[in-house]
């Protein structure tokens, strides 16, 4: 368990999950979500192995998840392991929080100790700007990647099209790299991480998104690839202190400048 000033994550097993915490899980998700059965979203959850719950403190509501599971398998002659990671998200007043962030950083480190000698990704499916770009702006080898090496490309995105095969027979388009669950599909509300123009115009990674995923409205998902080596996870760790060290010293700044007017 991780703690912050107000925030604490948790990380339970799928099968030990009390119909209280599913409740409270469902709550958040169809506060964003259309399409969000609570059928389909109980179903959903028996096919993990974790959840990763991000809880207030003061009242020990859940205001955030992600669900995990694990896929061993074999690609091209060699042992691979795939981390899914499927729902995700987190009430708007918290976003912008590293809990989870960190959280599953952890859980990704144990799990690659576990058998260091075998290839180990992140794989995820996103229908939204905000899950794409944990993955860009983290990863130093992903797909799809805006300006990624060709032959590069090319690999992890037949090793998405086996994860995705696995996860979701005949549901993965290769041309398009997209998941097309059809219009009963939950989708994300309108108003929620919507893409502008300017959003667009001022960071390219949201652009390049919305290229890849122009379905994205109606609940395509666009499924995604990062290797998780040791390299990736010091560059990780960086990314993730100098984030946390830039809040600090913006709190800092705060209480030592003058309020305004005096």
């Amino acid at each position: 368990m991780r703690q912050s000033a107000t925030l604490y994550t948790k990380i339970v097993k799928a099968t030990e999950i009390s119909s209280e915490t599913i409740r409270q899980m469902h709550d958040l998700f169809i506060e964003y979500y259309n399409n969000a059965h609570i059928e389909n979203f109980i179903n959903d959850l028996r096919k993990k192995d974790h959840i990763i719950l991000v809880c207030e403190s003061f009242r020990n509501r859940v205001v955030g998840f992600t669900t995990i599971k694990k896929i061993d398998s074999e690609f091209q002659g060699k042992k691979v392991s795939g981390i899914f990671s499927g729902d995700t998200i987190m009430y708007k007043e918290y976003w912008g929080s590293k809990a989870m962030h960190s959280a599953f950083f952890g859980y990704l480190i144990k799990e690659k100790l576990k058998n260091p000698s075998v290839s180990l990704y992140w794989f995820l499916i996103s229908k939204g700007y905000k899950t794409y770009l944990l993955m860009a702006n983290g990863f130093k080898r992903y797909y799809p990647s805006i300006d990624g090496e060709e032959s590069d490309q090319k690999y992890l995105k037949a090793l998405t099209k086996h994860f995705c095969d696995m996860s979701y027979p005949g549901k993965y388009n290769y041309e398009t790299g997209i998941l097309d669950f059809g219009d009963t599909y939950q989708n994300l509300k309108e108003d929620v991480a919507e893409i502008t123009p300017e959003l667009k115009k001022q960071y390219p990674k949201i652009d390049f998104f919305e290229e890849m995923n122009p379905g994205w409205r109606k609940g395509n998902e666009l499924a995604c690839i990062g290797e998780l080596s040791f390299d990736q996870f010091a560059f990780y760790a960086m990314k993730l202190s100098k984030s946390v060290a830039r809040k600090r010293l913006s709190k800092i700044r705060k209480k030592l400048l003058p309020a305004p007017g005096v």
